[in-house]
């Protein structure tokens, strides 16, 4: 299955009169509209609760205890695994009727818009109800009014910047009715695509401030770039063109890295750390901790051919050094594997601390299908030479336009961590060699 992507659709509108772009590149910051900070002494303490605007701040206490918010926000997962990833229907075949899963096989629905309109509102209800939960439930009058700013704040196109070590929320897949006045109802009815965060705003999650260069650097016009995969998963989920879509990624690159086993992996992490490609993609089942107050860096693992990798793994072979060259890690977890919102708490946060520009990866058992297309997109956007994108506004761009055009949701489910300016710098390299020939 191929598409045909206009890059326009993805670029960064930059309002610098260009004087930014001498180097082919965007200006290195987006500025943030409001930060929001979440904090726990311990497993028995309180969540606290900061909203940093420009003029102002909130602060609140909420007294959810982790497994009170692993249960609320597994529970918005499943929503979007079954009105989405599970979604079926009868389909009348000569032997009587059969289930069809859409959403499974197929990723452009222009042809079935009332597809997104059936399963919109049980979304937004879930999102919904996770907001109002976290935010405005078992909490003192601070976050009641936190949550109310934050309301108002989100109701129109943002930069969110949330740090936080404590709480990890599938930040995309929330939902906050973007009319003032008026509350979503309890059918989930007046749902509008703007009121759910993943298609209205761009926002990253740091687990902590950290000062990296966000700018790639080409080496001889080219990005060294990894594939780290599952070879059984192209024949159990039945994609002959696997091949193809790794094949497309690598020509962008211009360099690329493929690995299938954990002891490849293992190599390019510890004895190949310092030239370790500048991007990493995985493309394989992922597995996470089964609840929020017991993480274990051992239960959260991507599954690779001959076995699983594991968080504990990455800190192995760290051998408590720091990822010299930075990368940006790119994580399809493909249907099939056992994914909960933990993966990224243990997961993300180990690879960022050891110094990972970025990190983007899929909330749910993705389909496949919508995998392979969604990375196309993003990685034919990013690695482009003649449109800077910078990530953030990116997959915003790339949500929008999955929901707009081909009325497919999943694109919510992908979240940031950290990485928002991270850019290809094509250019920089040739720019300062034509400098100092010049001297």
């Amino acid at each position: 299955m191929s598409a045909q992507w206009n890059l326009n659709e993805f670029r960064t509108v930059d309002n610098s009169s260009k004087l930014s772009n001498i180097s082919g590149v965007l200006p290195d910051n987006l500025p943030a509209d409001a930060f929001l900070r979440i904090l726990r002494a311990d497993d028995k303490s309180p969540l606290n609760f900061i909203l940093f605007r420009k003029d102002s701040y909130e602060e609140g206490v909420s007294e959810w205890t982790p497994n009170d918010v692993f249960s609320v926000i597994e529970d918005c997962r499943k929503a979007w695994e079954q009105h989405v990833v599970q979604y079926a229907r009868a389909v009348q075949q000569p032997r009587g009727q059969k289930n069809q899963f859409p959403f499974q096989y197929v990723y452009n629905f222009r042809k079935e818009p009332e597809l997104l309109k059936q399963v919109a509102p049980n979304l937004a209800q879930a999102g919904e109800k996770l907001f109002s939960l976290i935010f405005e439930t078992e909490c003192d009058h601070g976050l009641e009014r936190l949550a109310s700013a934050l309301r108002a704040i989100m109701s129109e196109p943002r930069h969110l910047h949330v740090i936080s070590k404590a709480l990890f929320l599938p930040w995309g897949m929330l939902y906050t009715h973007p009319i003032a006045g008026e509350l979503l109802k309890p059918d989930g009815s007046n749902w509008k695509k703007e009121g759910f965060w993943g298609y209205q705003h761009i926002i990253q999650h740091s687990p902590e401030k950290c000062e990296l260069n966000t700018r790639i650097c080409s080496i001889e016009g080219k990005v060294p770039l990894s594939i780290n995969y599952d070879e059984r998963i192209s024949t159990k989920l039945d994609l002959p063109d696997i091949n193809r879509h790794f094949d497309f990624i690598a020509k962008l690159s211009g360099h690329e890295v493929r690995r299938t086993k954990k002891i490849e992996l293992e190599e390019g992490f510890t004895k190949g750390r310092s030239e370790l490609e500048r991007i990493v993609y995985f493309y394989c089942h992922g597995q996470g901790s089964t609840n929020d107050s017991e993480i274990s860096l051992g239960e959260t693992k991507l599954i690779l051919t001959d076995g699983a990798v594991s968080a504990f793994d990455f800190k192995l072979w760290a051998k408590n050094k720091k990822l010299p060259t930075n990368p940006l890690l790119f994580i399809n977890a493909c249907q099939g594997g056992q994914m909960t919102t933990m993966f990224y708490k243990s997961l993300a946060a180990e690879l960022l601390e050891q110094g990972a520009v970025g990190l983007v990866g899929a909330q749910v058992d993705i389909p496949a299908v919508f995998a392979t297309v969604y990375a196309r997109c993003i990685f034919r956007s990013f690695l482009s030479r003649k449109e800077p994108a910078r990530l953030g506004p990116l997959l915003r761009r790339a949500n929008q336009i999955f929901w707009d055009k081909y009325h497919n949701p999943l694109g919510l489910v992908y979240s940031l961590y950290r990485g928002v300016d991270c850019q290809i710098d094509w250019c920089r390299l040739e720019n300062l060699d034509a400098r100092a020939a010049a001297k």
